[in-house]
């Protein structure tokens, strides 16, 4: 009887130590406002070294509410890395080189802020005649904004791009292919969270 008493006494303890949780408040990085139906996630870290016996692996999920915030609701084994990840919300992104905060066991807290995305109109204006084929790719030093071939000429026509960059001055790069041939321009833009960044390129 004593054993069976010890026994239940370890088993419950036990579980009390590996329950753990993070409460978690997701605001705009320029307004503070609270960010509604962010997805928070919690994520067992894989092992690396000699043995990868573990991969990463998804342990506990939620989105925030209207004021933002949200509880997730973990089990944290000994051995393991915790790491929570907030990557999804209408309008907003989160920076790579934040995405992650490490958790420990018991019970965590943490603000997370995100960016709105960015929103860039471009206007793509040519009067090469030498524009049989035309391709325009769009891009920064990270990411590529847009992309597509264009066979009228004279061109003139708008793109509308949203940007998963935070706000500030950018150097926005473009590829022209025109008649096989490719050339590179670079043009100056302030990217604005909470507006649109309008610019004209003429090539």
């Amino acid at each position: 009887m004593k054993f069976v008493l010890l026994f239940s006494l370890l088993v419950f303890f036990s579980c009390k130590r590996n329950h753990s949780s993070v409460f978690v408040r997701v605001l705009d990085k320029e307004t503070n406002v609270p960010l509604n139906g962010a997805k928070v996630q919690v994520i067992r870290k894989g092992k690396e070294g000699l043995l990868k016996d573990k991969e990463s692996l998804l342990v506990g999920e939620n989105y925030t509410n209207a004021n933002g915030e949200v509880l997730v609701n973990f089990k944290y084994d000994r051995g393991n890395v915790y790491a929570l990840f907030v990557y999804e919300a209408k309008e907003y992104f989160q920076n790579t080189s934040y995405q992650y905060f490490d958790l420990e066991k018991g019970r965590n807290s943490e603000i997370v802020y995100m960016n709105q995305l960015s929103y860039i109109k471009l206007h793509l204006v040519s009067n090469n005649p030498d524009s049989k084929i035309l391709y325009v790719r769009i891009n920064d030093f990270t990411s590529v904004y847009d992309s597509f071939y264009h066979t009228t000429n004279p061109l003139d026509t708008f793109v509308f791009c949203k940007v998963s960059s935070a706000a500030g001055n950018k150097a926005i790069t473009w590829r022209v292919d025109s008649a096989w041939f490719e050339k590179n321009y670079s043009l100056p833009i302030q990217l604005k969270g909470h507006d649109t960044a309008y610019a004209t390129i003429n090539f």
